[in-house]
């Protein structure tokens, strides 16, 4: 069973914290996420500081996720970059959506959404995923994809 919990997106402190005032920028964690031996979800965090979200509500919460692989090459994101999402369960048909599934999460273009959920690539090479609504869990919408050019080896 998937664990339903996921972390909300944090401001960072150094903050203008007046109401009517718009951040200069957002903190968000950034987690890699893979089933571990009892089927919950391992979750790698980290955080992440972007710039804030055009139009977005005051009470979205967003996270992020590395792209690992090339299922998405043909709508310009790359292996490396990392997507930002709004956490919701609210997406529609052709979005561009994060996945939990049984094998760790996915970012995919949602294709169907009825007893069955289709997720296909950006990729003709990379076939479609099928899976019963209640094997996964929809974490959000992409909103963003940032890619840095730098990236420090841990």
């Amino acid at each position: 069973m998937l664990n339903e919990s996921y972390p909300k997106s944090e401001k960072p402190s150094n903050q203008n914290s007046s109401e009517n005032s718009k951040p200069d920028s957002l903190q968000i964690i950034v987690g890699c996420f893979k089933p571990d031996e009892l089927g919950e979800l391992d979750a790698i965090l980290r955080y992440r500081t972007i710039r804030p979200i055009p139009l977005a509500k005051p009470e979205a919460s967003f996270a992020a996720a590395y792209i690992r692989g090339d299922a998405l090459i043909d709508a310009g994101i790359l292996s490396g970059d990392i997507v930002i999402f709004e956490q919701t369960r609210k997406v529609c048909i052709h979005d561009l959506i994060v996945v939990s599934t049984p094998f760790g999460l996915t970012v995919k273009y949602l294709h169907s959404l009825d007893w069955e959920i289709v997720l296909r690539a950006a990729n003709d090479d990379v076939e479609d995923q099928v899976f019963n609504v209640n094997d996964v869990t929809i974490r959000g919408i992409v909103v963003r994809v940032e890619r840095d050019f730098y990236r420090k080896e841990n």
